[in-house]
């Protein structure tokens, strides 16, 4: 079980720490931002018609055999006013895949649409790619705390061959990659989770229960760039960085695959959460120790499935 403090300092030990490199276009104050544009005035009604005239009276008046007849007009109807037309609503911010969310004001988004995911290799870490992410454009799996490392080194101990070696101690140590080197969504919805081929251990410290590695994924409603979220200053509810995850269990001493569902990625950590994973829609996927722990752990390859 993941302790309710681990679960928040999991968004504090990211917040500003998985920035992408991706230009924020006036997240954080731009007052210049595009509101969403008014739809035009209704066109005014036009004016009722003009009323007809009173109908004619007749007198007749004899005089020494002779007939008078006079005539009286009545008075012209009264013009009929027409309603004026009502002012159409304001129009709404485009959000993308997120128009159920409210968008802050202070910024305009700049998350364009998501890129198919060719294949189902994220990254394999034996192949020529070394720390990249397997796709044209791709990001790299990068530590983001000051306690840990990483390498592509021979895993001598786990049968040979090279693999991602990930060792390090402190609080809540992240390492991550985002899927472009734009920081732009990846679309992963024709798989159903990520499954990595791992082995290694992680020793808890004095303020944790047995250690654990957690697999997040992020979305773009996670990110500042989304102007969802609060990037400075953010609360446990709306704090930037944050995101669902999952607990990958007990580490294995040997290989083996570890998957998790799109779904089981599920678990809320500090700062504004998905309501649950859109694989259609992915920025960053980064792995965490669970509070104060040293870990030691060898990947293989990453991948979708």
């Amino acid at each position: 079980m993941i302790s309710q403090r681990t679960a928040k300092i999991l968004g504090a030990a990211t917040f500003g720490l998985l920035a992408v490199a991706v230009n924020v276009n006036g997240c954080g104050g731009d007052d210049n931002a595009a509101p969403g544009t008014t739809s035009a005035g209704g066109s005014t009604g036009s004016g009722g018609s003009t009323g007809a005239g009173g109908k004619a009276t007749t007198s007749a008046t004899s005089t020494t055999s002779a007939t008078t007849t006079s005539t009286t007009t009545g008075a012209a109807g009264t013009a009929g006013g027409g309603g004026g037309g009502s002012t159409g609503a304001g129009g709404s911010k485009d959000a993308g895949n997120m128009s159920d969310v409210k968008l802050r004001d202070d910024c305009t988004p700049s998350f364009t649409a998501a890129t198919a995911f060719p294949g189902t290799i994220i990254s394999d870490f034996g192949s020529d790619a070394g720390l990249n992410v397997q796709i044209a454009g791709g990001g790299a799996w990068a530590a983001q705390s000051g306690g840990t490392t990483i390498a592509i080194a021979n895993d001598a101990d786990g049968g040979g061959g090279n693999a991602l070696h990930i060792t390090g101690t402190g609080n809540s140590q992240v390492v991550a990659a985002s899927f472009l080197v734009s920081g732009q969504p990846i679309n992963a919805s024709t798989h159903t989770g990520v499954r990595l081929n791992l082995r290694g251990s992680v020793t808890a410290g004095t303020d944790a229960g047995p250690g654990h590695v957690l697999l997040r994924l992020q979305n773009p409603i996670n990110r500042p760039e989304a102007c969802v979220c609060e990037p400075v200053g953010g609360t446990a509810a709306n704090a930037c960085f944050g995101g669902l995850f999952a607990d990958l269990g007990t580490l294995p001493t040997t290989y083996m695959d570890v998957s998790k569902l799109f779904t089981d990625v599920s678990s809320p950590g500090f700062g504004l959460n998905q309501t649950a994973v859109d694989p259609s829609s992915l920025v960053q996927i980064i792995l965490i120790t669970d509070a104060t722990a040293s870990w030691d752990v060898w990947i293989k390859t990453v991948s979708f499935y």
